[in-house]
């Protein structure tokens, strides 16, 4: 309030002043308090922000960057700091690995955890087998062949309903024609019908034209099948993994890390026969074979980089 009081230290001379203390608030609204006297109210001071957008966290380049040499305190000197880094560095590992979050928390599961390098590999050695290899072109080739006929069959059936309608359409305005030029009735009379009978005809016309147009459409040759699906292969066959990484996105639905095996869900339906049911393509490996079908590529890769007189070993397994 400014109002003077009097302060008094212990065993000390007491002294009189006048203390001033302000608040600062950020908020979102403003607030509601129970004080609604004019004193309360004349003390306030109302700063609106109302800058809009998001935050920028974008360092400054690091020449206009101010550096105050010491100017806050070491723990430990410079020789201990910079030798701790090369040490953690030599340690450092360069992989990652998946691990079930159940043994994470320490919910009691015992399920190992495995390199994501071994399903990275394992995922698009599945992708090429059961999508991209000469068997799966000609399961996709049958698969396109049986749309195409079903397709086209559904569509030229339509097409010959609204060719029949035209055709009526036609025969009715023929016949009230004839039936105007030899009775010798009065074309007032059958204005109405005529009109009707006209954008009826129209109509029709278009929906014969988009019929036409979707069957065009719809004749894709088994050749340009062929062809993508050739080109997608040989991109997963020559790419790495990170530039795969949104074309796997596009085809698997999830992976499943088991105690003894891995699970491949594709975003692909297959029909099974046996059952009449339709349900995502899958493919399953044991965590052994996983690992394996790893080195065995990675042996591969080096051999044809050194002319065959390389070998890689294996790293820890988990």
């Amino acid at each position: 309030s400014g109002d003077p009081i009097q302060i008094e230290h212990k065993f000390q001379k007491p002294f009189t002043t006048r203390l001033t203390a302000k608040l600062l608030f950020a908020m979102n609204s403003l607030p509601e308090p129970k004080d609604k006297t004019f004193a309360f109210y004349r003390r306030l001071v109302l700063v609106p922000l109302t800058v809009e957008g998001k935050r920028n966290p974008t360092l400054k380049p690091k020449e206009e960057w101010i550096v105050i040499e010491g100017g806050i305190p070491a723990i430990i000197d410079q020789e201990t700091f910079d030798a701790v880094q090369e040490k953690l560095s030599r340690n450092r590992s360069n992989y990652s690995s998946y691990r079930c979050h159940g043994r994470e928390n320490k919910r009691g599961c015992e399920n190992k955890e495995i390199r994501r390098d071994y399903i990275d590999s394992f995922v698009l050695d599945e992708l090429y087998k059961r999508l991209f290899s000469e068997i799966s072109l000609q399961r996709l080739t049958e698969m396109l062949n049986d749309y195409n006929q079903r397709v086209a069959s559904e569509t030229n059936s339509e097409l010959d309903k609204a060719k029949a309608e035209l055709a009526e359409n036609q025969r009715k305005v023929s016949s009230i024609i004839k039936m105007v030029t030899e009775a010798g009735i009065s074309i007032d009379t059958v204005k109405a019908d005529l009109m009707t009978l006209e954008q009826q005809k129209q109509y029709l016309e278009g929906y014969i034209r988009e019929l036409e147009a979707e069957n065009r459409a719809n004749s894709i040759s088994e050749e340009q099948v062929r062809e993508i699906i050739r080109k997608s292969g040989e991109f997963i066959r020559t790419h790495n993994v990170a530039e795969c990484r949104n074309f796997i996105d596009s085809y698997i639905e999830r992976v499943i890390v088991y105690d003894d095996r891995v699970d491949i869900i594709f975003k692909v339906n297959v029909f099974d026969k046996a059952t009449g049911t339709v349900s995502h393509m899958k493919s399953e490996g044991t965590k052994e074979a996983v690992e394996s079908s790893y080195y065995a590529k990675k042996r591969s890769e080096a051999g044809r980089k050194t002319g065959g007189k390389s070998e890689v070993q294996p790293a820890v397994s988990f």
